[in-house]
């Protein structure tokens, strides 16, 4: 089944709104951000040209209800007939009398092309904001377009608004997957590294005392704390055994010994290293317990 026509021309034109939006409300200003202004181009081949009058004139009312006066007048100059209507033109009027009254610093540039292309008169509005009656052999200006305008401009506001919530959720969960990746990275680096650090801590246990291998006994213990720093740097802390009391959240006892001088649950001998990432228990240190 084909879609309707009139459907579809109603999505483009809700597009066309939604574009102006985008260029309007981009971080880069309205002279950067060109992007959503090339849809507009193709957009502009697609509606027909009285729904292209009318989708340029919801966008003009939907950014003069935001105070978005530039990008209005952009808006405007895609379709230089609407500067005719009445509607856009004193709804740029008021938009200007409210956003000034409101205590806005009002662009005098701005103002001066506003009342220029949309042939503002300066009496159009009176002081309480409220529209002057119609000239004489001018038609009354209609609400209902109106009123739609600012039903749409509302939906699109809550509707961006809710997109900004979704993002910050999005920044937010992004942020702690990148801490938790972050986190797991290091572990595994540790892991890779810590059966060499062991290979190393057994050979400098078992390292010649000969005054001829003095030199070498040093250049492994140089080499072995600059190990040990890398390692601290990545958040790793060696679990301290022998002398300590057994403590079976970071010890796994292996044995139990007899040991003069020692009390009962001394760490009396480490069989393997245990380490600490970032406070965490990774790996228990293997030990000897006094009995």
């Amino acid at each position: 089944m084909s879609a309707n026509p009139t459907d579809n021309q109603e999505q483009l034109m809700e597009d066309y709104v939604r574009c102006f939006e985008d260029f309007a409300e981009s971080p880069l200003g309205p002279t950067e951000a060109r992007l959503p202004l090339y849809r507009v181009e193709e957009l502009h081949k697609q509606l027909t040209p009285d729904n292209l009058v009318l989708a340029t004139k919801r966008s003009i009312l939907n950014l003069l209800g935001k105070q978005f006066f530039e990008a209005a007048l952009v808006a405007a100059n895609y379709v230089p007939e609407i500067y005719k209507d009445l509607d856009v033109t004193r709804a740029a009027a008021a938009a200007f009398f409210e956003f000034g009254a409101s205590g806005g610093e009002t662009d005098d540039r701005l103002f001066e092309e506003f009342k220029k292309k949309f042939k503002i008169a300066d009496n159009l509005v009176k002081p309480d904001k409220e529209p002057l009656p119609p000239q004489s052999g001018q038609p009354a200006v209609p609400r209902a377009e109106e009123e739609e305008g600012r039903q749409k401009a509302e939906e699109y506001l809550n509707s961006w608004k809710r997109c900004a919530a979704d993002f910050e959720n999005y920044k937010k969960r992004r942020i702690r997957e990148d801490q938790e990746l972050a986190a797991y990275a290091k572990q595994y680096v540790v892991e890779q590294l810590w059966p060499s650090l062991e290979t190393l801590r057994h050979a400098l246990k078992h390292a010649p005392s000969d005054e001829r291998y003095r030199l070498w006994s040093q250049g492994m213990d140089n080499a072995m704390a600059q190990y040990i720093k890398a390692l601290k740097e990545l958040g790793v802390e060696i679990i301290a055994t022998d002398g300590e009391k057994f403590d079976h959240q970071q010890h796994e006892a292996v044995e139990l010994v007899a040991a003069e001088g020692r009390t009962s649950g001394e760490v009396v001998e480490e069989v393997a290293a245990g380490y600490r990432l970032n406070g965490k228990v990774v790996r228990a240190a293997k030990v000897k317990v006094a009995k």
